[in-house]
């Protein structure tokens, strides 16, 4: 049964796929995990890589055996190279104190840029980081024309993640 709440994502009892394009994740109790993968390889041709390790960017790991925990150290690494921040100072909020960003007259910075940014730091806080949420929600609101002043919201939040 697909999810209602994510169409990429299907329940059946206890066992939960997530898709993406060619992508399967499978999660279940341990011990029936072979035969959901074998249900599962009826239908369609699979390949299994063994117990996932990374998964769109984010990487999992087991300090436990009934622990997961999930980083997305890497993404996080590319978006600052990408976005020349790598060696930054680092802060510690996501915003400034008394950022305004709702000025509309200060002098435009590129539209391109700022977008990608702020794609970036979206699937961030979407998968991983909820910590940015806020930041990213405020900073989304002026794609279609973004000032100095929001470019400097965005690297904040780059800084904040270093």
């Amino acid at each position: 049964m697909r999810c209602q709440s994510d169409p990429r994502v299907f329940v059946k009892r206890d066992i939960i796929v997530g898709t993406y394009v060619d992508d399967f994740l499978v999660t279940r109790k341990t011990s029936e995990v072979a035969r959901s993968k074998a249900e599962i390889g009826e239908t369609v041709k699979i390949v299994d890589l063994g117990p996932v390790r990374s998964f769109l960017t984010i990487q999992f790991f087991r300090p436990e055996p009934d622990m997961i925990m999930l980083c997305q150290g890497i993404y996080i690494g590319e978006i600052l190279q990408d976005f020349s921040t790598k060696d930054c100072k680092t802060v510690n909020s996501p915003l400034q104190l008394g950022a305004n960003f709702e000025s509309r007259t200060g002098e435009k910075t590129g539209k391109g840029r700022y977008e990608s940014a702020v794609e970036c730091i979206g699937y961030l806080s979407n998968c991983t980081r909820p910590d940015i949420s806020n930041a990213t929600c405020r900073l989304g609101q002026f794609s279609g024309n973004p000032t100095v002043d929001n470019w400097t919201g965005v690297q904040h939040v780059l800084r904040y993640l270093c």
